[in-house]
């Protein structure tokens, strides 16, 4: 594993953020400019550094960037289905754990089986309450179906068996006939 780069080791959190706002300012370019910038400032931290440090920089901006554009393409797909959303935020997740696990260039020992177990358990069972969820939700709509239906009927005189039958095929069962509701 690659020794953490001089500007991780050296800067502290301000200084840090102050050199990434730099570097984004100058449109991930300028490195000679920085490192003498840092230089006025105490840091012997060569031009190299900063621009292989920036060039990292870029490639999370460019990850956040695609993950944000994500989110907002799901948000649009789902706008007013919460599980839909997370379902779908769910697969994009797994999409990405899949590509990153086929990446042959991991190198042996930079991931934890460990973790990457309990990441898998845990996107299982969120899958799962999820699907649940969904189902839940599902049944208490076609519960509120057949008694709208029953009671619209049971409205305009149709007699209750009429009525109870209607609320059996809405929701898919057959069940003993129920009561009319009063009126």
């Amino acid at each position: 594993m690659p020794a953490p780069s001089k500007i991780m080791v050296l800067l502290n959190d301000a200084e840090r953020a102050e050199l990434d706002r730099r570097i984004k300012e100058n449109g991930f370019g300028g490195y000679r400019t920085l490192a003498a910038w840092l230089q006025e400032r105490g840091y012997e931290i060569s031009k190299s550094s900063v621009h292989a440090y920036g060039q990292e920089l870029e490639q999370q901006c460019k990850k956040i960037r695609i993950a944000t554009e994500q989110a907002d393409y799901i948000r649009r797909m789902f706008p007013d289905d919460d599980a839909g959303m997370m379902d779908g935020v769910l697969r994009t997740f797994v999409a990405e754990l899949f590509s990153y696990m086929q990446d042959f260039s991991i190198e042996k020992g930079s991931m934890d089986p460990t973790k990457m177990g309990k990441l898998i358990g845990d996107l299982s069972r969120a899958t799962v309450s999820q699907k649940k969820l969904q189902a839940q939700i599902r049944e208490e709509e076609r519960q509120l179906a057949a008694e709208a239906a029953r009671d619209a009927v049971s409205e305009q005189g149709v007699s209750a068996e009429i009525a109870d039958m209607i609320y059996r095929q809405v929701l898919g069962v057959d069940r003993p006939a129920l009561e009319a509701p009063s009126t």
